[in-house]
């Protein structure tokens, strides 16, 4: 008699999604829409609360500055978004200096960190790098900086506000489609919005402190790694923890694909053997039989090849 192991479940890279017309339409269109058209009925109660978020911020932080909402997009009056009149301080030559010796600084220290530290080696020197490229652009006798501050807080609350639109449509064809019941897709996108509302005007406001305290000298370094990369990469966080969340039981994965592979013991050959289980479409899986000795013996001889 051959010897059963315990079923492994088959892992999610190997299954099809079979999503019916309504499961698509509901995914791709229904959702998306429900979300924009919630979040359209709430601009003005949003915006009114990011521009007292940064009112209250300028006044603690004593920056020099003033807040008015203003008009976004060709509809007169209808989207409305904070504007934040800041000051643009240009590169002054004590600024420049001590920059440049704190790339320099993050260059040697990057240099004397262990090996157990690599990736935070090669983050001091991407700063250090990139900070180095504004010095030498700023170096220049005629250098100005192309955006002022206004102009670039207006570009990056907008990019925040594209996102808080593009969410639900990206999640219509990369989450809503799986086996998830509507409670947890609702729940999910939810909670993106969510940070995407709370997040951007902390991020904001922490770009403004910097370029009204310091100067456009900081503007590239604050873009490029601390821009709208940064919301995007909490966006993807999120969806790692949301494709964690249990899906409905019973659900039907793939069609003619098994959920469950088993391994059994060939007895007259001692060898192991994939057996596929009859899924719940009702098709029967062929048993394919698979030399693992072999495999494992070869690839474990490899390993002490090399290391010799």
């Amino acid at each position: 008699m051959p010897t059963s192991f315990a079923p492994v479940p088959i892992h999610r890279s190997m299954r099809r999604l079979s999503p019916g017309l309504a499961q698509i339409v509901q995914a791709v269109l229904l959702l998306p829409i429900a979300f924009n058209i919630a979040t359209w009925a709430v601009r003005r109660s949003l915006a009114s609360g990011w521009a007292t978020f940064f009112a209250f911020w300028l006044d603690k932080l004593e920056l020099a500055g003033r807040i008015e909402l203003r008009s976004v997009g060709p509809a007169e009056g209808e989207l409305l978004l904070p504007h934040l009149e800041l000051p643009t301080r240009s590169v002054c030559g004590s600024t420049w200096g001590w920059t440049l010796g704190a790339a320099i600084a993050l260059l040697l220290v990057s240099r004397r960190l262990p090996d157990a530290l690599l990736p935070l080696r090669y983050l001091l020197r991407l700063v250090a790098i990139l900070q180095g490229t504004a010095l030498a652009y700023f170096a220049l006798p005629a250098a100005t900086a192309p955006y002022s501050t206004p102009d670039y807080l207006d570009a990056l609350l907008r990019s925040a506000a594209w996102l808080v639109v593009l969410v639900p449509w990206m999640h219509g064809v990369t989450y809503h489609l799986f086996e998830f019941s509507l409670a947890r897709k609702v729940a999910f996108t939810l909670l993106t919005l969510v940070f995407l509302l709370v997040a951007a005007p902390f991020q904001v406001m922490l770009h403004a402190y910097v370029l009204a305290t310091g100067s456009v000298l900081f503007m590239p370094l604050l873009y490029l790694l601390g821009g709208t990369w940064l919301l995007v990469f909490g966006c993807i966080a999120l969806y790692g923890l949301a494709m964690s969340w249990p899906r409905k039981s019973g659900a039907a994965v793939a069609v003619g694909s098994p959920e469950l592979w088993t391994l059994r013991r060939l007895p007259d050959e001692g060898r192991l053997a994939e057996q596929v289980d009859e899924g719940e479409s009702g098709d029967v899986g062929d048993l394919v039989a698979v030399d693992l000795a072999r495999i494992v013996g070869g690839a474990a001889a490899g390993v002490v090849g090399r290391r010799k």
